[in-house]
């Protein structure tokens, strides 16, 4: 699905972001962690909500695993020294 496909280029892009920047990047890198997180929550959660043809099993498991993404990048942002 195309959200699946904007998640996967935010995830390759951080990690590209990464590479490239490896000076920074070890200083940045629990920000592009904790930013990666909170956008593949809220990306999950969106295609949670508006997919068709799923169970509402399948649309409370996908919304828990974005509401999971989406706390684990908030801790991550707010706690830097334990995430590097």
């Amino acid at each position: 699905s195309g959200m699946r496909m904007a998640l996967g280029a935010v995830w390759i892009a951080a990690g590209f972001a990464v590479l490239l920047w490896s000076g920074g990047a070890l200083t940045m890198l629990p920000i592009f962690i904790a930013s990666a997180l909170i956008l593949s929550g809220v990306l999950r959660g969106i295609s949670g909500l508006v997919q068709r043809g799923i169970t509402s099993d399948e649309r409370v498991s996908v919304l828990i695993m974005a509401l999971a993404d989406v706390i684990f990048g908030v801790v991550a942002l707010s706690w830097p020294d334990v995430t590097s």
